[in-house]
């Protein structure tokens, strides 16, 4: 698997496009796929940034959860999945902080809060004006 930092790295070269003001967005995936079911659900803030950030401010029980799945990078990649391929030019300058989570112990996955990453992110592009920096 890619790890969100390797993306990060590519985008070194590419012209940079930010945000213009910092919002938090909510995305949430629940979805049944025959037996089994996938459910994860994500609170963010993206803000205005002068270097590509992703952090987090969960609370020792959720980080503990989250980083031990590895749902964390996962959301990060859902961010970057739907920012890199905006269609003027990808969005390249930004902080995204996790703010919550909410799982289920047996049906939250790194699919599901990839997803729920990039149903976040598209929420807050519906909402979003860009600058080129």
């Amino acid at each position: 698997m890619v790890e969100y930092s390797d993306w990060i790295k590519s985008f070194q070269n590419l012209s940079t496009v930010g945000v213009n003001s910092s919002k938090t967005v909510k995305g949430s995936y629940k979805k049944v796929l025959g037996g089994r079911a996938l459910f994860a659900e994500v609170e963010m803030s993206i803000s205005p940034s002068s270097e590509l950030k992703f952090t987090q401010a969960l609370s020792t029980n959720d980080y503990d959860a989250a980083e031990g799945e590895g749902w964390i990078d996962s959301v990060y990649l859902g961010v970057l999945d739907v920012m890199i391929v905006r269609p003027l030019a990808p969005i390249t300058v930004f902080e995204c902080n996790i703010t919550s989570i909410k799982y289920h112990d047996i049906d939250s996955s790194k699919q599901a809060f990839r997803m729920a990453g990039r149903k976040a992110t598209e929420q807050f592009l519906e909402q979003e004006k860009f600058v080129t920096l």
